[in-house]
């Protein structure tokens, strides 16, 4: 849904220019994730699948809106300042949370104790490296040489990924439908990245 949000907001409130291909390749690609969310009912991997998806929904929203404030604030500051406060306003936050619910989480807990397990550590320090710090890092940079629409399109690749690690790690099922919306969300990205290009 993200993409989706991205273009509604861009449309209506950004004045932004909705063309044939990127309406198709926006549809091509809530098509694909529509059909990841429908065929995937609640089992032993997913207990509440649907509650899942709502969640996921409001994220996107909520990322959504940060990719084009992000867009707008780039104008007048650069990556690494903005980066600094967002960084620096998480950091700030997860204290409170933390400060709040507890830091008792079992890794820490056996870490004060002296039992030292390396792999929660690894998995804990790849987390905050790759997915967390790098990546946030270059959504501004991919802002500045991409309009937002796009960047938010790149997003729908992370399904796909998401689904090969996992099918990989055996923590989900190999569908049909799984492999035709991925088709149909790799499609829906070369169309907005086109229409993109066209404009430009």
């Amino acid at each position: 849904m993200q993409p989706i949000w991205v273009f509604l907001i861009s449309v209506f409130f950004l004045h932004e220019k909705a063309t044939v291909m990127k309406i198709v390749g926006i549809a091509l690609g809530f098509g694909g994730a529509l059909l990841c969310i429908l065929t995937q009912g609640s089992d032993d991997l997913a207990h509440d699948a649907f509650t899942g998806n709502v969640l996921c929904m409001a994220s996107s929203l909520v990322f959504a809106i940060y990719l084009i404030v992000s867009k707008k604030l780039l104008e007048e500051v650069g990556v690494v300042t903005m980066m600094k406060y967002i960084f620096g306003g998480a950091a700030i936050s997860g204290l409170i949370v933390s400060t709040i619910v507890g830091w008792d989480a079992p890794m820490f807990a056996d870490a004060w104790r002296g039992e030292w397990h390396w792999t929660p550590w690894a998995v804990l320090a790849f987390i905050l490296i790759f997915p967390t710090f790098l990546s946030y890092f270059l959504v501004p940079i991919g802002l500045k040489y991409l309009k937002t629409t796009v960047v938010a399109m790149y997003s729908y690749l992370i399904l796909v990924e998401t689904t090969i690690v996992s099918l990989s790690l055996g923590q989900d099922r190999f569908s049909w439908p799984q492999a035709i919306a991925i088709a149909m969300i790799c499609v829906s990205v070369y169309f907005v990245e086109v229409a993109e290009r066209k404009r430009d």
